[in-house]
């Protein structure tokens, strides 16, 4: 074992034929390339996101409007009395 002797010399180069063809600046550009798109297609997202929750959120406070209701759903014109109503009647 005393035969065997380490040599550090840094990292080794990798031979391939894409680092031969790609040079270091196109890379880079790739690089800053792609990382804008994914910026630009986050950003969409995350607009398209808030506005659907936007008009979630507004949905939900017309719905609680009855005038509103009667337009917009077709299940409140097919249910029967309100309650308070239907109380009256029995008395």
């Amino acid at each position: 074992m005393d035969d065997i002797r380490v040599h550090r010399t840094g990292p080794k180069e990798h031979k391939s034929e894409t680092n031969k063809q790609i040079p270091f600046d196109t890379d880079k550009r790739e690089r800053e390339r792609y990382g804008k798109l994914s910026e630009d297609v986050s950003r969409i997202l995350r607009n398209i996101v808030l506005t659907l929750l936007v008009l979630v959120v507004l949905s939900q406070l017309a719905l609680r409007s009855d005038g509103i209701r009667q337009h917009l759903s077709n299940a409140e014109k097919l249910e029967g009395m309100p309650f308070q109503k239907a109380g009256r009647a029995l008395h």
